[in-house]
């Protein structure tokens, strides 16, 4: 059984990239450009990685994981955040959220 990971980035481009490097190794890729749709999704379908950038239209990347961590069925999900923004307060702010939490930087 492929193992499914949801990406959640609004650069079309990146989120494109993503989805395709992943899908082309065997894994069973979802994307999204916002988060709403992606907690719905992640509802409906637990996958067995997320990631997701800091920054999104309406929910923020905090956001959509403060929401998974509310609810025992997605809290545990392993969770990677995708950032340009790699300051060291965005890196203390996702150690913060917990063990399951990483950031990763990406360029632009």
């Amino acid at each position: 059984m492929l193992k499914k990971i949801v990406v959640i980035e609004d650069d079309e481009l990146i989120r494109e990239n993503i989805v395709d490097f992943l899908s082309l190794n065997s894994f069973n890729v979802e994307g999204f450009s916002e988060g709403m749709l992606a907690l719905e999704a992640i509802n409906r379908e637990i996958p067995d990685l997320i990631l997701c950038d800091i920054s999104l239209p309406g929910l923020s990347g905090h956001d959509i994981i403060g929401k998974l961590k509310e609810n025992d069925t997605t809290a545990e999900i392993p969770f990677v955040f995708l950032s340009a923004h790699a300051e060291k307060s965005d890196v203390r702010n996702s150690m913060d959220l917990g063990p399951m939490t990483t950031l990763l930087n990406h360029l632009p």
